[in-house]
């Protein structure tokens, strides 16, 4: 089979289901309706001689060759970006696309060499097309893995074989509750009261915050920084956040810091490891660790 443009569109819509879970789910992604995701996987399973999946009540299900085509596609475009980066290399000023990713809520955080970066990268060349990616570390993670992502930056716990991990800075969290909040009028929060008080805690970190204060279990877990701030402002939980990110409410006292609870998080920038990186994405490295030097 010889292929086309055409094919390549409709096997990134296939891809786009796939990764979705369904074709109803894929429609936000794709910002297309049903019936042309639909009108779209018809001419693709035309076009293969294949039945790819099975849709209706029972939901959707790839087939054998569905998972064959996936893992192909996948393949397919990792190879595609490959002549991307390659091409790009040969032009003396940078260009092309660089897809980067980062947890929530850091650019509050004068620490976070993205957008200095970015602006530096940026300065040097308007053919640079920056796409930025907001997820939690494992999504990041997997990202990166799967040639989604450049790379990402993020406070990365684990470390999982395939990825390399260059240390980038520290990020502090300190304990917050609301002026909503018992413990807002009092001076001293003693481990007896928080063993009674209802803690959020952030999923990536493993524990890390419950073990600081001592608590066995969670009254609510969430998986971004952004949830976490609004369940304490309710005033029923307390949970660490960035300082950085918190100050803006301690300053209008609608959050108190309670001390001396703290907690310390190591981001780090990932890429994938034991592959030649592009040179688009080693120069945006160079001059984030050149931030890093300078800081």
């Amino acid at each position: 089979m010889q292929l086309q443009d055409t094919d390549i569109r409709l096997l990134r819509v296939f891809d786009a289901i796939v990764r979705a879970g369904s074709f109803s789910a894929a429609q936000s992604v794709l910002n297309i309706s049903a019936s042309t995701i639909s009108e779209h996987m018809t001419r693709l399973e035309t076009r293969l001689g294949l039945k790819l999946c099975e849709r209706g009540r029972s939901g959707f299900k790839l087939t054998l060759a569905g998972q064959h085509t996936y893992q192909a596609c996948q393949q397919l475009f990792d190879s595609i970006d490959c002549f991307k980066d390659k091409m790009s290399e040969f032009h003396q000023d940078l260009r092309g696309d660089l897809h980067i990713g980062m947890i929530d809520n850091t650019i509050s955080n004068q620490q976070m060499p993205v957008i200095d970066g970015l602006k530096q990268l940026l300065q040097r060349s308007g053919a640079v097309v920056p796409n930025i990616k907001i997820g939690t570390p494992y999504q990041l993670e997997q990202d990166v893995l799967n040639r989604k992502l450049h790379l990402a930056i993020g406070p990365f716990q684990q470390h999982i074989p395939g990825l390399e991990y260059r240390a980038l800075y520290v990020e502090q969290h300190c304990l917050y509750c609301s002026h909503l909040h018992p413990f807002f009028e009092s001076e001293i929060v003693t481990s007896a009261m928080l063993n009674q008080a209802a803690v959020v805690s952030r999923m990536y970190l493993f524990g890390r915050d419950l073990s600081i204060l001592g608590v066995e279990q969670a009254a609510a877990i969430i998986d971004n920084i952004e949830a976490q701030a609004t369940l304490i402002h309710t005033g029923h939980y307390i949970g660490f956040l960035p300082q950085h990110y918190a100050q803006q409410w301690v300053e209008q006292k609608q959050l108190k810091q309670i001390y001396p609870y703290q907690l310390s998080s190591q981001f780090y920038c990932i890429t994938k490891a034991a592959i030649e990186l592009s040179g688009l994405t080693q120069v945006f490295l160079d001059i984030i660790n050149q931030h890093k030097l300078d800081d």
